[in-house]
């Protein structure tokens, strides 16, 4: 009895998750049913199906016209079930699937019309977009997802150091830049790292100077240890980086070169 009543817990909840997959493309999350839903897609497969049955009926007739003999000895077995359903009931049940799988599809998507995304369709739009910042009730930086320890904690002191306590002279940094710029150092910078161009600056200038602010910032929130340094000790990681002016990728670049392994992936502890 748990184990069917588990099994059926799984089954709704990966029909739910199809549900917000395929949200964009049929019905409004929050204004249609999960029997709505499983009710659309058999419609979709119904009339997937009649299209389907119908297609190879008019490529069997057009072949027939021209060439016989290779459709007889290609396509044989093909050719007589397709004459085999035309000409049994089973036509008949085929097209009225098609024909309510067309009817339930065209009148479930009417429920779109004249309405507009909520909250929720917003919401769930939002979750599907994998930018390296999103905004959510918080600041996800993707980015981070792919470095060691140390990254892990120079990542959230440098934002908080910039962000929270010296964001008006991070904006006025930034104030001139074009957007068209912005995108195009993006693109470029997996190839030419920290020499890429920012209004005639390299991401290494760019860098040094946000690095200067950030740490402005957490001196100004003066949150120490018990050695009585404060969290500017977290940006090592960065401030390695723009010293030796290399890249997390040239380094790694250069390790596997002269190791010919990728052992140094590995932490040790």
């Amino acid at each position: 009895m748990t184990t069917t009543f588990r099994n059926k817990s799984k089954f709704f909840y990966q029909i739910q998750k199809l549900r917000k997959l395929s949200q964009p493309f049929f019905l409004p999350i929050d204004q249609c049913t999960g029997i709505q839903f499983v009710w659309l897609l058999l419609s979709l497969l119904f009339i997937v199906g009649g299209i389907v049955l119908v297609s190879l009926t008019g490529l069997i007739s057009f072949l027939e016209s021209i060439q016989p003999i290779l459709l007889e000895k290609y396509f044989g077995g093909v050719v007589k079930t397709i004459n085999t359903i035309w000409s049994s009931s089973w036509g008949l049940f085929f097209s009225g699937l098609f024909l309510i799988g067309s009817t339930s599809f065209f009148s479930l998507r009417k429920q779109l019309k004249n309405k507009r995304p909520s909250n929720k369709d917003l919401q769930n739009h939002l979750s599907t977009i994998f930018t390296e910042v999103r905004l959510k009730k918080y600041l996800e930086i993707r980015s981070l997802d792919t470095c060691e320890w140390n990254c892990h904690c120079a990542g959230p002191a440098f934002y908080l150091g910039l962000l929270y306590e010296n964001l008006d002279a991070a904006l006025d940094v930034i104030k001139n830049w074009n957007v068209k710029e912005v995108l195009n150092a993006y693109k470029e910078a997996p190839k030419k790292g920290l020499s890429t161009l920012i209004k005639n600056k390299s991401l290494l200038e760019w860098g040094k100077i946000f690095l200067k602010l950030s740490e402005e910032g957490l001196h100004k929130r003066s949150i120490k240890n018990t050695k009585d340094i404060d969290e500017t000790i977290f940006l090592s990681s960065i401030k390695n980086i723009l010293m030796n002016n290399k890249t997390k990728a040239e380094i790694a670049i250069e390790s596997f070169k002269n190791q010919k392994s990728f052992d140094f992936l590995y932490e040790k502890n």
